[in-house]
């Protein structure tokens, strides 16, 4: 069974037998006779099991594909299409004879000619469905980004909102408040997508960032979360949580897990989609287009490749803002300067030092923020920040930032550091 399923892992593999298959019914192997040939008749006894076994492999890709488009509308217009076609060939649904009674078999008869079209159709239906008309989990939901305080008091009455929290303060939504770092509660991503019975069309979710657990709770309120993988979520809040340098340790003991993979491909590609946004901000559309992403995976082998070669890469380009290492009154901070934006809290070990440190300060010159990590959350790391840069900062004690939306500079870097080393 092992052998079976890594031959049909193999994308060639797969292509080929559904050309096998589809050349197969399309030149009516399956009848005596043939359209080619004019004299197409009946099925052959044996096709009534040879047909819906050459067809098995295609029902779990089929209904993957219609769960990551989530329109119904399109799956009922091929089914009508096909209903109507069938039923004015000579093989209809009105036929006396036995194998044309039901719907399956129907379907099954109509000519190949029938299903193409009403494939090309669907695909048509499905597009204009999600594109066009903006269709998000089967209700018509507004996704806005407030950076800061300020900002996300502006929006009236959001039905829900997703880690909008700005240091201790929380914007609670009129349904629900998905929250978990200025409250208790869990990340987010956890939530299934049948706990937000009451979010209806024309809703309005408000964010304060986009990350991937804030995007798991958001593709939850809309019912349309996938599960992408065994553990990918579970590990999307692991490292929400934990940070991304303890994702990246258990990537080195468990490199055969695809949920790494498939986290790495998605940090890759906000890293090359993703905005800074300084007002509010409608981005139902980004959404759109990482769930249209996120629902490829983790068949998309390119983006498993490309999110790996990303990975690599940006920690060679990490240590390239590293601008200076302090080791004074028992403690080991790594001073980061950050001008392509690039996350990075996450890089403990010290090449030139040849150990891990207790702290790393780092300024993103993109977004003027400022963002205190430990490893191993032996100091509060929130509280830290809230006592330097007021209640709007914070985080977790693993890893906390600056009020959001606010520019800093070097010198309340450093101001960060001294008070490390210093009053800690």
């Amino acid at each position: 069974m092992e052998k079976i399923k890594k031959i049909w892992e193999n994308k060639k593999v797969r292509q080929s037998y559904a050309v096998f298959v589809f050349l197969y019914w399309f030149l009516d192997f399956h009848k005596y006779g043939s359209w080619v040939t004019g004299d197409a008749t009946y099925w052959k006894p044996s096709s009534y099991i040879i047909i819906p076994l050459m067809l098995l492999p295609f029902i779990y890709p089929a209904i993957k594909l219609f769960f990551q488009l989530f329109n119904f509308l399109s799956v009922l217009f091929f089914f009508c299409y096909v209903y109507f076609f069938a039923m004015v060939q000579d093989s209809n649904f009105w036929n006396p004879q036995w194998s044309d009674v039901t719907m399956f078999w129907g379907l099954c008869k109509a000519e190949p000619i029938v299903l193409l079209r009403a494939i090309f159709l669907a695909f048509i239906v499905a597009y204009i469905n999600n594109k066009i008309i903006p269709r998000v989990g089967g209700k018509d939901m507004k996704v806005l980004l407030a950076p800061n305080l300020q900002i996300a008091q502006t929006v009236t009455n959001p039905a829900a909102t997703v880690e909008a929290e700005y240091g201790s303060n929380v914007v609670h939504g009129e349904k629900y408040t998905l929250a978990h770092h200025a409250v208790e509660g869990i990340c987010p991503c956890l939530y299934a997508n049948n706990m937000f019975p009451e979010m209806q069309t024309g809703d309005i979710i408000l964010i304060s960032h986009i990350d991937m657990d804030t995007l798991g709770g958001v593709l939850a309120l809309q019912m349309r979360k996938p599960d992408v993988c065994e553990g990918f979520w579970d590990l999307v809040a692991y490292a929400d949580v934990s940070g991304p340098h303890k994702v990246e340790e258990r990537f080195a003991q468990e490199k055969e897990k695809e949920a790494f993979l498939c986290l790495f491909a998605c940090w890759q590609w906000l890293d090359h989609y993703r905005e800074r946004y300084i007002e509010l901000t409608d981005v139902t559309g980004f959404i759109n287009k990482f769930f249209l992403f996120l629902t490829s995976l983790p068949e998309n082998k390119k983006a498993l490749k490309a999110g790996l070669k990303w990975l690599e890469a940006k920690n060679a380009e990490i240590e390239k803002n590293l601008i200076e290492e302090i080791e004074e009154n028992g403690k080991f901070i790594r001073i980061f300067v950050s001008t392509s934006g690039i996350f990075c809290n996450a890089n403990y070990y010290s090449p030139n030092k040849k150990k891990s440190a207790d702290f790393i300060v780092t300024l993103n010159e993109k977004t003027g923020a400022i963002t205190l990590s430990v490893p191993d959350k032996s100091y509060n790391c929130a509280e830290i920040m809230k006592k330097l840069f007021g209640q709007e900062a914070g985080g977790h004690p693993g890893i906390a930032g600056t009020p959001r939306g606010v520019k800093y500079t070097k010198m309340d870097l450093f101001k960060v550091v001294n008070y490390i080393l210093q009053e800690v």
